[in-house]
Formats: structure tokens, C-alpha cells, sequence
């Protein structure tokens, strides 16, 4: 296990999200974790998870992050229940869940598309399941009451979900979850649908939620900023294959293998023979070499020689705004070097103007292709 961990950042003073939660609501504090052994799991003749094991202790944020058709949904499925796995283990708190139908692992899922009831409003969604436990009609009102002010509902009661906005049917469902007191919340790409800044706020609120309850939370996004922003831990997929895991600093500063610094951080990525061509190093065929745009340095005036660094001269071939940052493309003796630079009004590079390049031999990262 990967002792390395990212403290969950608190709500921004001022959020309406901040909240005090009830005593109620908290999970319970015993050792839970999850375990996933050898886990294998094809539909027909394609394998989508190929021998798959991680860890995931009590507490923890973690993000299974990567393409489509990497098998991230998959194996969340399976932990939830809603997939039989071809061939592995699944323990919960050191129990055997392989085969434990889904209602009856104390594991709550928020879909992608929501799945609140629509003619039920939003009371007797966020209440449904403790209905169905037979709760009496006091404790229901006040659970449900807990869950919904936690979630910024309060007064929200007595709506339909085709009268709530995108971020509010996802507070909804959140909060069906919560009422349940679940051992295990597993989120499947829960904001892809909601607009880029509503999308940051709900982020910075589900990292807070979490935090408070101390809920073992598994999150699924093939968007590597949101891992990025929320995860305590990362598991990155390819293929079906576990690439890599760790805190998010290290994926992105450490990454593993070419595709792990290719999807997180959109390294650069040359063939060793063209680096070394452009910049005169020993680098030569066979290898792959990674480094990151920030890690390139611009100026329009030569560096001096430095044996820490490696050095090239290009051309200018586009500027990318990226936000804060302008991504500028280089042209270096036909290869592309991506660079990421702070904005800053009085320096910048026009299309077609000649720069000098300096990366840090630090920086530069090499994989056998």
C-alpha cells in the first residue's frame, strides 16, 4: 500500500457548502477496507480486466482514472455487485463479497445519469431506502432532513427532479446515498454532465463530505485534472491493466511507464533518437523520452552552457491559451515540443518568432519502447 496520501483540502471559507454534520450521518469508524485479488473479467471474447489487484484502506479518496474501454466502470461494477467477476476476490472488512448480491454489501453507488425516481420528489427520493428498512415515519423525517441541509437541499422537499437544476438532481442522489449510512460510496463519473465551474464547486464539496463523514469513497472520471483535484489516491487503467498507483503528486512527478506520463500531465513524448538529435545529447534509438511542458524554459536570447541542462533552438508554430497558462508549440528541427508558460502581458512569443529551449536534465524522463 502506498503510504504516501494528499490531505483533503477543506471548502473555501464562504462556500455555501460548508455545513455541520450530523452526528447521526457518520459512518461508523471500524477498520473497513477493500481488497481486490487478481480480479479478471471479460464480456465474450474481450477481456476489459486482466488480472487486476489494489488496495483501498478505510478513510481513503481514491480515483480508478484512464481512457474509455480501460475497465475502470468495470471494476467499480464488480465491487458494487453489478458485475460478476470471471475470476478473483472481492473482501470488504476482511469479509468474501465475490458473491455477495449487491444489496447486501453495504456499498452505495451515485450513477452518471443520476437514477432519481421522477415522479417522486425529492423527499421521498432521498428517503426511498430507508422506507424499504421499514424506518419509522419521525426517524425518516429526520434523517432525511439531516442529509438534505448537509447537502444544501433544505427547502428543496417537495420538488420533482425535472425541477432542479443538474447540480441539485446530483445533490439529490448524493444525499439518497448518505441516508444510508453505506461502508462504501463508489461515485461513476458523477459530474460529467454538469457545466466546467458548477463541476469545480461540486469537487471541492464531495472532498469536504467526505472528509467529514470519514467515508471509504471510490470515484471513477477518465478526466485526469478532476483526479488530480480530489484524489488522496490514484489508480491509473489501460487496457484492463493496472498501469499504476500512488498520491496524485507522485503519478505526475513519478510516472511509471509512457503511458502513464502521456495521460497524466500530457508530457512530452519523443523518440530518444530525435531528442538526442535536437538537443546533442548522448540519447539514441530505442528509448522513449518524457518531460513535462513546464519543465521547458523559453527566451529569445541564447542560455549559457549549462551541463545540467539539455538545450535546443526552435521556432515558434503556435500559442494555446490555456487559462493562466499559454501552451506555445515549437518547432525544433521537425519535432514538436509542447511548452506551458505563466500568462504574463509583457512577455510573450509571436507565431514564427525563434526561441532558444532549456530542460533541465532532471526533468527528463526515459522508458524502453
Amino acid at each position: 500500500m502506498n503510504e504516501m496520501r494528499e490531505t483533503p483540502a477543506a471548502a473555501p471559507e464562504g462556500s455555501r457548502y460548508r455545513c455541520a454534520l450530523a452526528p447521526s450521518l457518520r459512518t461508523n469508524q471500524s477498520a473497513d477496507f477493500i481488497e481486490l485479488k487478481n480480479i479478471k473479467k471479460s464480456f465474450g471474447t474481450n477481456p476489459v480486466l486482466r488480472d487486476v489487484s489494489l488496495f483501498i484502506g478505510k478513510g481513503d479518496f481514491v480515483t480508478f482514472l484512464g481512457p474509455s474501454g480501460c475497465g475502470k466502470t468495470t471494476l467499480l461494477r464488480c465491487l458494487a455487485g453489478l458485475e460478476t467477476v470471471d475470476r478473483g476476490s472481492i473482501f470488504l472488512d476482511g469479509a468474501d463479497i465475490t458473491y455477495t448480491p449487491a444489496n447486501r454489501r453495504g456499498i452505495n453507488m451515485i450513477f452518471q445519469q443520476y437514477c432519481l425516481f421522477p415522479t417522486m420528489n425529492v423527499f421521498a427520493n432521498v428517503s426511498f431506502g430507508l422506507r424499504m428498512q421499514a424506518q419509522s415515519q419521525s426517524d425518516v423525517k429526520k434523517t432525511v432532513g439531516q442529509a438534505l441541509a448537509m447537502v444544501d437541499l433544505t427547502g428543496h422537499e417537495k420538488k420533482y427532479p425535472y425541477q432542479l437544476s443538474g447540480g441539485e438532481q446530483q445533490r439529490a442522489a448524493l444525499a439518497r446515498c448518505l441516508v444510508m449510512n453505506p461502508k462504501v460510496l463508489l461515485l461513476d463519473e458523477p459530474f460529467s454532465a454538469i457545466d466546467a465551474k458548477l463541476r469545480k464547486e461540486l469537487q471541492l464539496y464531495l472532498k469536504q463530505i467526505h472528509k467529514e463523514l470519514h467515508m471509504t469513497s471510490v470515484f471513477v472520471t477518465h478526466d485526469q485534472e478532476e483526479a488530480m483535484r480530489i484524489s488522496e489516491t490514484i489508480h491509473l487503467f489501460n487496457k484492463g491493466v493496472l498501469e499504476q498507483s500512488g498520491a496524485p503528486r507522485e503519478v505526475y512527478a513519478a510516472p511509471k511507464t509512457a503511458f502513464v506520463a502521456g495521460f497524466i500531465g500530457s508530457y512530452n513524448l519523443l523518440p530518444g533518437g530525435d531528442f538526442g538529435r535536437i538537443t546533442g545529447s548522448g540519447f539514441g534509438d530505442g528509448r522513449l523520452v518524457a518531460f513535462r511542458p513546464e519543465a521547458v524554459r523559453l527566451s529569445s536570447a541564447p542560455f549559457e552552457a549549462d551541463t545540467g541542462f539539455h538545450q535546443a533552438r526552435g521556432r515558434i508554430t503556435d500559442s494555446i491559451p490555456q487559462g493562466n497558462v499559454i501552451r506555445y508549440v515549437v518547432g525544433v528541427d521537425g519535432v514538436a515540443v509542447n511548452a506551458d508558460v505563466m500568462f504574463d502581458p509583457c512577455l510573450k512569443w509571436s507565431k514564427g518568432q525563434d526561441v532558444f529551449l532549456r530542460i533541465g536534465r532532471e526533468d527528463v524522463l526515459a522508458y524502453q519502447q
